[in-house]
């Protein structure tokens, strides 16, 4: 329900949980995905690459990817 709203509405899932991750494997249609384990990324991290991916990448090239949120 969540991704296909995101994707209803252009909008990039931001997300911790690994199910939305085999999701993608089983070719849900998504406008893309931030995804960030739980542990060992912390709220900092999020923000950074939040405000990096935004200043970086157009809604077109992150349709149906994938993106990995990294500590730092």
């Amino acid at each position: 329900m969540h991704l296909q709203r995101a994707a209803e509405n252009g909008r990039v899932l931001c997300t911790s949980d690994a199910d939305f991750l085999i999701l993608t494997q089983e070719h849900a249609k998504h406008a893309g995905i931030i995804f960030g384990q739980k542990q060992g990324v912390s709220i900092g991290d999020w923000v950074r690459y939040i405000h990096h991916f935004h200043a970086t990448k157009t809604a077109e090239e992150v349709v149906g990817m994938v993106f990995f949120v990294e500590r730092h």
